[in-house]
């Protein structure tokens, strides 16, 4: 299988809100194009945004198309409102003011484009608090690496699901999914590490941004299936997507905080 890049991007400066960016890489098993979408609706004040593209062959100069004209829909289920999106930048679609999700409700998303019609839900958890977050730098092999331990207790008796985004000079340089299995109730502080590296301007001084994701279980399969996408896997396959119609990507409502530190 050969993969395909999709490149999902934040609204940039067309809006005032923040949002990500990542490269993802999909397999694909032949050169038909297929249909991808990254959709977010977040409980911080910000436009609900939709990507649409499609893949197209391996080897080309740019692999990522943007779908135009879409209709997208985003539908609170518990609060029984829509909100139509619109097209603010070539294949990214989203609500025409700042939203805010609540957390307990389900969203439905809707996708309509000249190849078919692809539906999502996801529920929105509820934010877990921070605690504390601290720096510890190792070395080993004549190499340092900042550890960083966002210390959390999660809620007992329900399923949670994490995911970290860590950022340095405005990219993402590390991303990790968690559940509870084995931590439901517990005191959470497994570190996250980020090397020093010249290269990338990090070390000591260096700000970074934490971004801790609430995600529903449907999203947490997409991305822990996702690592499978990148070639290492013995057996590479497509993310578990929860859209359904055929495309690939994922739809998700996310708790979101921001936690900064400095690297010493």
């Amino acid at each position: 299988m050969r993969s395909l890049l999709l490149w999902i991007s934040g609204i940039g400066t067309l809006l005032t809100a923040a949002s990500c960016q990542k490269v993802i890489d999909l397999k694909v098993g032949d050169s038909t194009p297929r249909v991808v979408i990254e959709g977010q609706v977040t409980d911080s004040l910000q436009p609900w945004t939709v990507l649409v593209s499609k893949t197209i062959p391996f080897g080309q100069s740019t692999r990522m198309d943007a779908v135009r004209g879409a209709q997208v829909a985003i539908r609170d289920l518990t609060a029984g409102a829509t909100d139509s999106l619109i097209e603010t930048a070539p294949g990214f679609y989203a609500t025409p003011t700042a939203r805010a999700g609540i957390a307990g409700h389900s969203y439905a998303m809707s996708v309509t484009t000249a190849e078919g019609t692809y539906t999502a839900t996801s529920t929105m958890p509820a934010r877990v608090p921070v605690d504390s977050v601290r720096v510890e730098v190792t070395a080993a092999f004549g190499r340092q690496a900042a550890q960083i331990f966002v210390v959390f207790t999660d809620p007992p008796g329900i399923p949670n699901y994490y995911r970290f985004l860590l950022w340095a000079n405005g990219e993402v340089q590390r991303t990790e999914t968690r559940d509870d299995r084995y931590s439901d109730g517990r005191l959470n502080g497994r570190p996250n590490i980020i090397p020093y590296d010249k290269d990338k301007n990090i070390g000591s001084g260096t700000e970074i941004k934490i971004e801790m994701q609430g995600i529903d279980e449907s999203v947490f399969k997409y991305f822990s299936t996702l690592r499978n996408a990148d070639g290492n896997s013995a057996a590479p396959a497509n993310p578990v997507s929860n859209i359904r119609g055929g495309a690939l990507g994922y739809f998700g409502a996310l708790s979101v905080q921001e936690l900064r530190v400095v690297l010493p």
